[in-house]
């Protein structure tokens, strides 16, 4: 068992307190969307929240391969117990009642567990399908989830909701890819840009990978980048390549953001702020990637607080604003 150990540390009389602890300490952005999100869904979705990043830090905070999967593995059984009727951890206590209530399937859950096993045994994507495949799973669930916990069921009438809950938690999940290039390869020697795209564009996903963890070195050592081309201190040589391959990823997440708006008017307003909290969020990603020429491969783009601020505000007042502008649109000075 890794460090990101499965039993809470002691008794755990109040499970709710316990997960409303341990998700104000794992992220900041829990505030901000338990603050935005209607007051009758703030309980179901702390419990929600806790175990998915509970999940995800089994997954990525073990200490190899092996360990996370092991873990990972026995928190699938948990999950399995809480189905059964038998929760054990804190998180799973909490959760229970939420999944009685809304008939939260196991499958999405089962889902994301898949996409963080998937992630310790798969580092490459040949194609845009097989990336698309990933965010199903990995990003997918917790949109349709949300919507279950907001009082919209898996039924008919909803698959409209669903597939745009869709367009938007895979589009969030593209924009985080393009964003953490770098980081994603220096910690998990992990590239989400699909091979398909970059070989269309010159760029072995291979070789930027290897650039990347040499400039790496080279910001540390000093030492020259022996295994980029013309023996480049980092990426410089691939930049065109990369810029071109990471803008296609960028636009196809801007096409996915716009498509997912369509579902702001089809919820109710109190569940619809927080769904345009997420994909303005987003874009300002998207923009913010833009500004800085598709480098994330150099650096990770971050956007100001003072923007963050801003978006907040105009969710509040109901004035959220027009998507970013697409490559198209650019070039035929639609801006």
């Amino acid at each position: 068992m890794s460090e990101s150990s499965l039993a809470p540390p002691g008794p755990v009389d109040d499970p709710h307190r316990w997960v409303q602890d341990y998700t104000r300490a794992r992220r900041e952005n829990f505030a901000v969307l338990s603050w935005v999100l209607p007051r009758r869904m703030r309980p179901g979705f702390a419990a929600l929240y806790a175990w998915c990043r509970f999940a995800d830090d089994l997954a990525d905070e073990a200490p190899d391969p092996d360990t996370a999967l092991r873990d990972l593995q026995t928190w699938r059984g948990e999950l399995q117990a809480t189905y059964a009727g038998r929760p054990t951890h804190p998180i799973t206590r909490a959760l229970c009642p939420f999944i009685e209530q809304h008939a939260l399937p196991q499958r999405l859950l089962d889902d994301l567990l898949d996409a963080f096993v998937q992630d310790q045994t798969v580092t490459r994507y040949g194609t845009w399908n097989e990336l698309l495949d990933y965010c199903r799973r990995s990003a997918n669930p917790v949109g349709r989830l949300v919507l279950m916990l907001g009082a919209h069921a898996d039924t008919p009438e909803n698959a409209e909701r669903f597939r745009l809950a869709d367009a938007t938690c895979t589009a969030l999940q593209v924009i985080n890819h393009v964003q953490d290039v770098r980081r994603d390869v220096l910690d998990h020697n992990r590239v989400y840009l699909p091979a398909e795209i970059a070989t269309k564009h010159d760029l072995s996903v291979d070789q930027i990978a290897a650039c990347i963890r040499d400039d790496h070195t080279a910001r540390r050592t000093a030492v020259k980048c022996a295994g980029c081309p013309d023996g480049s201190i980092g990426l410089r040589a691939l930049q065109p390549a990369y810029r071109a391959s990471l803008r296609e990823m960028t636009d196809r997440a801007a096409e996915l953001f716009a498509e997912g708006r369509g579902l702001w008017p089809l919820l109710p307003r109190d569940l619809r702020r927080p769904v345009q909290l997420f994909t303005l969020g987003g874009e300002a990603v998207v923009r913010r990637v833009r500004q800085m020429q598709f480098d994330t491969p150099v650096r990770r783009p971050t956007v100001p607080k003072t923007a963050r601020l801003a978006l907040l505000a105009r969710v509040a007042i109901g004035m959220p604003g027009s998507p970013p502008s697409s490559s198209s649109d650019r070039a035929n000075g639609k801006v």
